[in-house]
């Protein structure tokens, strides 16, 4: 993991939280429209990368500070879907 980027890192994890939404919709335990917009908001890009480091600083965790950084890109509705069920 050392010698992927940041962004790539966290864009694998992105890609897994969309893979879980969407399954989770599938089997109707989320809102397909929460799976749609997980997905369309789903770009490392936009992660703000500030706030993921200042969280693990915090916190010591590598996950958290991710999906709350990724839930501040989705309306309230979707990202409170985000990791949903998952453990960590």
């Amino acid at each position: 993991m050392r010698r992927i980027s940041k962004r790539a890192q966290i864009q694998s994890w992105l890609d897994c939280w969309v893979a879980l939404a969407k399954a989770e919709a599938k089997n109707g335990v989320i809102l397909e429209s929460a799976a749609k917009e997980i997905a369309e908001k789903a770009h490392a890009e936009d992660i703000d990368m500030d706030y993921v480091r200042e969280g693990f600083k915090k916190t010591s965790h590598p996950l958290m500070p991710q999906i709350r950084a990724f839930t501040k890109l989705c309306s309230p509705e979707a990202g409170g879907y985000i990791h949903w069920g998952a453990t960590t």
